[in-house]
């Protein structure tokens, strides 16, 4: 398999734990750049990376399916694994895929100069291009507006000011709220290595891991600013750090005991209830709304704060292949587990989005 990428994306790094941790000897990394472009965005019908080229010669994108898709080539599902767990894999993995972007963007974006100067030059040479962005240029641009940073050339920082006027990370209560939710989310992470666990679900890797992984290896782990949030969570660093380094063992296994909920460790319960009763899930159901409605934006409450959220189709469209997935997944439980899934959702307040009743 061939996985077409640029470095220091989310999704790529979330592929490349996948693969490496499954498929070491059965994929190759090749950087997305001038040669290979025009190709790869013909074939795969997106700009978007990462892109997988299969064995089959198939070209395709979007990180989530092609887990499900990789599932299929190992001798048993550990992305999605069977029972409760594969269940709580893709619900949480949505949780990063569609709400962690603000993560990424705050700290990347709306940190301070210094950290912009350090990105935009890491970014340009990952291009081919001379890493010649200085203090004085960005200095100038932190208060300009996007198209006022790409009349300058340095267009992955305008970008990156546009994203985060469209994502709801602009206000400095917003950068703040964002850069407490992921201290919350991997202080919490740390106390769930320290207990012992070597990944979110047992002693094998699952599509959240994945996610995890993509965002420290990206951005959180890579970027100075966020580093230095995250600075103290030893274990955390080491398990991001260790990657390149580690395959699963074709016996290790995730935990294979039927999930409870009143069972769930602290670490899970915590991103449930970030799910549930945090912004995440207005932002959803807002965006949800607003796309019916044939809008272009929608404002919710975040943090005792209106923000407003350009419609992004994507979200909804990820949704209801979450809840299309849950119900193949829930097939496959035994009647216990399903029912105990659904207490999950009920107590978490995810039914309404995620649940048999949600909207298709």
């Amino acid at each position: 398999m061939c996985h077409c990428v640029l470095v220091q994306s989310y999704f790529t790094q979330k592929m490349q734990a996948a693969l490496q941790w499954y498929f070491p000897e059965d994929h190759t990394f090749v950087v997305k750049g001038a040669a290979n472009r025009e190709e790869i965005e013909l074939r795969s019908g997106t700009h978007q990376v990462p892109v997988l080229i299969t064995p089959e010669n198939w070209c395709i994108a979007d990180s989530t399916p092609l887990l499900t898709l990789l599932d299929a080539r190992l001798p048993e599902s550990r992305f999605y694994p069977a029972g409760g767990v594969g269940l709580l894999s893709a619900l949480l993995e949505e949780y990063f895929d569609e709400w962690s972007a603000r993560w990424c963007i705050g700290t990347r974006w709306m940190a301070g100069e210094e950290n912009a100067i350090a990105v935009v030059a890491s970014m340009q040479q990952q291009k081919g291009l001379p890493p010649n962005v200085t203090s004085q240029q960005i200095k100038e641009l932190m208060d300009a507006t996007p198209a006022e940073a790409m009349e300058t050339g340095l267009q992955t920082f305008a970008w990156g000011k546009r994203a985060a006027r469209a994502i709801g990370v602009e206000t400095e209560i917003q950068v703040q709220a964002s850069e407490d939710e992921l201290l919350r989310i991997f202080t919490s992470f740390e106390d769930h290595l320290a207990s012992g666990h070597k990944f979110v679900f047992g002693d094998a890797p699952t599509a959240v891991d994945c996610v995890m992984m993509g965002g420290l290896r990206a951005h959180f782990l890579h970027d100075p600013h966020p580093q230095g949030l995250l600075r103290g969570l030893d274990r955390v660093a080491e398990w991001c750090h260790t990657l390149m380094n580690t395959t699963i063992e074709p016996g290790a296994a995730v935990s294979s005991a039927p999930i409870r909920a009143d069972g769930l460790s602290d670490f899970v319960k915590l991103i449930l209830k970030e799910m549930g009763e945090g912004p995440f899930k207005r932002f959803v159901q807002g965006n949800g709304a607003a796309l019916a409605k044939g809008e272009k934006s929608f404002v919710i409450d975040a943090y005792d704060e209106d923000v407003s959220y350009l419609c992004r189709p994507y979200v909804e469209k990820s949704r209801r292949m979450l809840v299309e997935k849950l119900s193949i997944l829930g097939s496959r439980c035994s009647a216990d587990e399903a029912a105990e899934f659904a207490k999950v959702l009920g107590a978490s307040k995810l039914g309404d989005s995620y649940g048999p009743a949600a909207s298709l």
